[in-house]
């Protein structure tokens, strides 16, 4: 089985334009791991998100022959602030395209994500992964210098 796709992958960060397939892309996710109860966004609330004025978050996109095939969601981390010296990523969402999975695209796009914490100066890089969504963590335990925490428990106010 081939291992990468026969055109060069580019990484780079969202445009307005992309949008529609950031929106399409956290939908299929949603109903991949049966959460779409849970799913809050439109399309406006993305734009929003990702290129208003007081924007916070960002996506970096994967394409191949200038056609979208996958996506990474992040935000500026400041969680915990007083135990690391810099501020870090928080990855909300990555999704690739089925046709285009097991290629290493996922991985291309957490390398181009590790370079821009590393040029912004960022301690970190977070995430949480549904407990049964074993293929995630198989993927995240090939990762070298990740740790998969198991001494904390994550904790949620909802305020509406």
């Amino acid at each position: 089985m081939n291992t990468k796709p026969e055109s060069p992958i580019k990484c780079r960060f969202a445009h307005q334009d992309d949008v529609p397939f950031i929106y399409e892309s956290l939908t299929q996710l949603m109903q991949e791991q049966n959460t779409q109860d849970k799913f809050s966004q439109t399309p406006e609330s993305l734009f929003y998100a990702l290129f208003s004025e007081d924007k916070f978050a960002e996506c970096i996109i994967a394409e191949v022959n200038n056609t979208s095939i996958a996506m990474l969601l992040f935000s500026t981390s400041h969680m915990n602030f007083t135990v690391f010296p810099s501020p870090g990523i928080y990855v909300h969402d990555i999704y690739v395209k089925p046709a285009f999975r097991r290629r290493g695209i996922a991985s291309l796009l957490g390398d181009h994500l590790k370079a821009i914490a590393c040029d912004r100066k960022y301690s970190r890089i977070d995430g949480i992964i549904l407990k049964d969504n074993e293929s995630a963590m198989a993927f995240y335990h090939k990762i070298e210098d990740i740790n998969v925490l198991d001494y904390i428990h994550y904790m949620r106010l909802k305020l509406f």
